[in-house]
């Protein structure tokens, strides 16, 4: 499992939680009910936001 983050600053705090709380779902998801051996979330703070 890869996750990168191209951001230079941070985000606030519940943003933050709330990014971390779903990439860990969504990779528990992967594993447990598509039986996941590889999985890459990658993203970026552009003008409008995550991407």
């Amino acid at each position: 499992m890869a996750v990168s983050a191209d951001l230079q600053l941070r985000l606030d705090p519940p943003i933050e939680s709330a990014v971390y709380f779903g990439i860990s779902e969504l990779l528990t998801s992967a594993v447990k009910h598509a039986r996941a051996i590889r999985a890459r979330i990658s993203f970026a703070l552009n003008g409008h936001g995550l991407s």
